[in-house]
């Protein structure tokens, strides 16, 4: 969960460490239910990725890999 207030200033550090040679990515999407659309790219071991943006709106949003076609749906069923 991403907890934010209105006006924080976000700043999120990615990195893919898995062990596994799959990519992940991050996903913080309107349909979260969010009204942020934050999204990284497709991180591969040993990427990184920083993304930031203005909280507009306060909140406890949920966030998950979306890289599909499976694996996001099953990613953003565990949160």
């Amino acid at each position: 969960m991403l907890i934010v207030n209105v006006g924080d200033r976000v700043r999120l550090t990615l990195l893919g460490n898995g062990s596994c040679p799959a990519v992940h990515d991050f996903s913080l999407d309107n349909e979260s239910p969010s009204p942020y659309n934050v999204r990284s790219i497709s991180l591969a071991r040993g990427e990184t990725q920083v993304l930031k943006f203005v909280a507009s709106y306060p909140g406890t949003f949920k966030y998950y890999c979306s890289v599909a076609p499976l694996y996001g749906l099953i990613h953003r069923k565990r949160g």
